[in-house]
């Protein structure tokens, strides 16, 4: 898991990246704190990926799903974006595309107090992510240089798991 300097969109952000992986579940980036404010974006099944938030005004989930035979888990590069303004937030994957609405402005700022994650969630590891991810752009820059440089810009996830299940998992994926 990596830990990065939180995701700061007081009123509005874009959270773009590319991912590919075998498997059907895990977690791909996680911000905040599940008893306060948080995101979390996530492989659900073979054909989906889900966004769930709160915002300071309760729970709330963007579901989507491929069309046709296509699924997440195929090894193939698929791409994610996460966006939010005062009156919306969204998620597309691929050509799909979901937005919850906030119309009553409820609450206009993410305020989440902790680092964001990529390929997990601290508080639950065996719930991470196996696979490849690469792009990740916040608010429309690449994140630092240093983490681009020593990973190489494309990062290869494979953890919290078993001992047999990652040594398998290493022996038959590759980034």
């Amino acid at each position: 898991m990596i830990k990065l300097d939180k995701w700061t969109p007081p009123s509005h952000g874009v959270i773009s990246l590319f991912f590919r992986t075998p498997y059907p579940k895990g977690i791909i980036l996680f911000n905040g704190f599940k008893a306060k404010e948080f995101f979390k974006l996530y492989i659900i099944n073979e054909t989906s990926v889900g966004l769930e938030y709160n915002i300071g005004n309760g729970y709330e989930r963007v579901l989507l799903s491929l069309k046709g035979n296509k699924q997440v888990n195929d090894r193939q590069w698929h791409k994610v974006v996460i966006y939010r303004n005062m009156k919306q937030f969204g998620l597309q994957l691929d050509k799909e595309e979901g937005v919850n609405l906030n119309p009553l402005f409820l609450k206009k700022d993410l305020d989440v107090e902790d680092d964001l994650y990529v390929g997990g969630d601290p508080s639950d590891v065996t719930k991470g992510f196996v696979g490849c991810i690469r792009g990740l752009v916040s608010n429309e820059s690449k994140l630092s240089q240093t983490f681009l440089i020593t990973t190489s810009v494309q990062f290869c996830f494979v953890f919290t798991m078993t001992a047999e299940f990652f040594f398998h998992s290493l022996a038959n994926f590759h980034c």
